[in-house]
């Protein structure tokens, strides 16, 4: 009887806290990478100018993926080893080279030394990460706090070639924007980056709302995915706000990439058919088509329009599954014991 209680309480969780990777970049040639941990038990994408998709790397659970000015990839890895606690596992940091040739940076199951969740690279290369809402400068003989400070759900960091580090905080303000000069102080640039009442949020809890990808432009801008609203938010140097991208029904953004003044959205499904993820561009002239489509299941179509084909179970689903499997785990339980008697 135990293990029906147990499948139907791991089916609720899983539902509730999975969530896609958020890592996306391209290189001088147009070439386009993305995380997925959705499919070969991860993987490394990579769309060339020609618009052919291949896997450069399978089997690293990467959410995040960083570009450095030599056309490095850098992809970290947090293994969940099943039977274990949430956090522990193994974390590893490897870096990518052009001739496609892999170093591992970092390998430990230390997660005071490194997480391998979210990340961050300065321009001389020093590594930064977060855990348990601190952010940390790696050391390979300890690492360090960065930060004197607190977050409340800290989901993705950025540094940018100067250095300057932005913190995305889920639940502080509904969302907010924080950013760090190397010398500096810490420092609030935008707040109430999410709704505060979103019409058709794919996750109608909370505690599953929340920032996710984190990106800049040439003009500084800085570019925060939410899956509340479903959208990308534009936030100026003055940290004025304002909606860049809208996601259609049933996806949310993950995070943006920009070249030669296009933009590449990374973006998942929420559904039954669990699509995506799948990589937009945004013309300079607004103009939305799509580059690639990674499923795990096939769809009847494969339009840009074809929004709205399938639903997402709503959490009530799995809440009133768990408590029908438990009721039929007592009424058992009840009827053993009566036979016993």
């Amino acid at each position: 009887m135990r293990w029906l209680f147990l499948s139907a309480l791991i089916c609720l969780v899983n539902a509730a806290n999975g969530h896609p990777s958020w890592g996306i970049t391209i290189n001088a040639q147009g070439e386009i990478f993305f995380t997925d941990i959705l499919h070969n038990e991860g993987t490394l994408w990579k769309i060339d100018a020609e618009g052919q998709l291949s896997a450069v790397i399978t089997d690293f659970h990467a959410h995040d993926l960083y570009q450095d000015d030599k056309s490095n990839l850098w992809l970290a890895e947090n293994l969940w080893i099943e039977g274990e606690i949430e956090g522990e596992g193994k974390h590893t940091l490897i870096k990518l080279n052009t001739s496609g040739e892999v170093d591992t940076l970092v390998s430990t199951f230390d997660i005071d030394l490194f997480s391998g969740t979210a990340f961050a690279i300065s321009p001389d290369r020093k590594i930064f990460f977060t855990h348990n809402g601190r952010i940390y400068r790696y050391g390979k003989d300890g690492s360090e706090l960065y930060i004197d400070h607190k977050f409340k759900d800290v989901k993705n960091i950025l540094m940018d070639e100067e250095g300057v580090l932005y913190i995305t905080d889920s639940k502080f303000n509904n969302g907010t924007l924080y950013y760090k000069r190397p010398n500096g102080r810490l420092k609030i640039l935008a707040e109430e980056i999410m709704p505060k009442a979103p019409k058709s949020p794919l996750f109608k809890e909370k505690r599953l709302q929340f920032l996710i990808g984190l990106a800049k432009d040439d003009d500084g801008n800085i570019y925060v995915s939410e899956n509340a609203g479903c959208r990308i938010i534009k936030i100026n140097k003055l940290g004025e706000k304002m909606v860049y991208y809208q996601s259609p029904s049933k996806w949310a953004p993950m995070n943006v990439a920009f070249h030669q003044g296009e933009a590449f959205i990374l973006e998942a499904g929420f559904n039954k058919y669990n699509r995506g993820p799948r990589v937009i561009k945004r013309s300079a002239t607004g103009a939305i088509s799509r580059v690639a489509n990674i499923e795990t299941s096939k769809i009847k179509e494969d339009k840009v329009s074809d929004y709205d084909e399938g639903q997402i179970l709503p959490m009530w689903f799995y809440f009133g599954l768990f408590l029908l499997i438990f009721a039929l785990v007592i009424i058992l339980s009840l009827r053993k014991q009566h036979k016993i008697d």
